[in-house]
């Protein structure tokens, strides 16, 4: 098992040896693109949030100075040498949007190229290919870089600059011992509170204020898992109402079906629910009707009603009165279905049973009131 797990490993090891090559491409577009980005923002950020550079001069003798730089403001903290340890450490327990390494201008070896714009995407191994031509020394012992210019319609311009190994090695080192990291090393800018021109430590474009740059990536990383967590939440809330419509279209499958067999096989839903509504089977207006029509000295204990029956119990004081006006209500073949008896107080308690007719017309009804 443990062997086979390790075949598998390697394989997969290999596999992703072997695809590397096929996503340089990608990774040089989204290297240039976050650069274009951070060449966008930077400006806006300086405003609100100034970079705070320490940057390390290296000049013709070997020895270093030091510089703070807050946004548009340089200060000259003088040689390293003379920095005392208190300072250094004030300096260590700062936060540096970027520590560099400027060399000075006649230590580098710099050149213009004229490229075609198709090699816009593939300047890193256009130029790791020509260095043995553009520079004296050997690929392996120089540290490089370059910048594009300019960009026209077919063609662009390339600045490029290189610097052998053992020039930057001594600096880098002291720096180091302090326990900084170097965020970008090259030559020296024309003004002081400018970034480098060419960032010889990474072999690539124009640097960018280290700080920044980890800053956009975070945001990014955490707007796209936000995005994917709200796209997640999207499929599982769309999952969900999906499953609620169908119980809901179930439930109303199941009250049409109930529908058609209240209405039966010859009619449809929108005559059942007209019928219930019309004056001779609404339920609602035949207890109207009832409830109007009895006396005020009737009381009801019990009230059925089927489809095409009535059947009224209570008491009154002249049960036998009561055929008469639920006749005249539009109840047919009124008639008690038990013997009428008299209690002790002199109340009739009766029962009775009716047909379901059609309401009394308008001058029954007037007649009915008038007697």
């Amino acid at each position: 098992m443990l062997w086979a797990e390790s075949v598998t490993f390697r394989h997969l090891r290999e596999i992703l040896a072997r695809a590397q090559p096929m996503f340089a491409p990608f990774r040089g577009v989204f290297a240039a693109l976050l650069d274009s980005f951070l060449d966008m923002v930077q400006p806006l950020c300086a405003r609100w949030m100034p970079t705070r550079r320490l940057v390390f001069l290296l000049d013709g003798t070997g020895t270093l100075q030091v510089r703070r730089i807050s946004g548009e403001v340089v200060e000259d903290l003088g040689l390293l040498t003379a920095l005392s340890e208190a300072a250094r450490a004030d300096l260590l327990a700062e936060s540096w949007s970027a520590v560099e390494l400027h060399l000075p201008p006649e230590a580098v070896l710099r050149r213009s190229l004229k490229l075609p714009a198709t090699a816009r995407l593939y300047l890193g191994p256009i130029l790791a290919h020509r260095l043995e031509r553009l520079t004296p020394w050997r690929p392996d012992r120089i540290l490089y870089g370059h910048r594009v210019v300019y960009e026209e319609a077919e063609t662009i311009g390339v600045e490029f600059a290189a610097v052998p190994n053992h020039i930057a090695a001594g600096p880098r080192s002291a720096i180091e011992a302090l326990g900084f990291s170097l965020t970008g090393l090259g030559p020296r800018p024309d003004e002081a509170a400018q970034a480098l021109p060419v960032d010889l430590g990474s072999g690539g474009a124009r640097s960018a204020p280290h700080r920044l740059r980890r800053q956009i990536l975070l945001a990014w990383s955490g707007a796209t898992a936000g995005l994917t967590a709200f796209a997640l939440g999207s499929l599982i809330w769309a999952s969900v109402v999906e499953a609620r419509f169908e119980d809901v279209s179930l439930d109303l499958a199941k009250a049409r079906r109930t529908l058609r067999g209240m209405v039966g096989p010859g009619g449809a839903p929108g005559e059942a629910i007209l019928a219930g509504k019309t004056g001779e089977a609404s339920v609602m207006l035949l207890i109207d009707r009832v409830a109007a029509s009895l006396p005020d000295e009737s009381h009801l204990r019990e009230l059925q009603i089927g489809p095409r029956t009535i059947r009224l119990a209570g008491r009154s004081r002249d049960a036998g009165r009561l055929i008469g006006i639920l006749e005249a209500s539009g109840l047919a073949n009124v008639r008690f279905s038990a013997p009428v008896t008299r209690e002790e107080d002199d109340i009739d308690s009766f029962e009775i049973v009716a047909d379901r007719g059609a309401p009394p017309s308008a001058d029954a009804q007037a007649a009915e009131t008038r007697r």
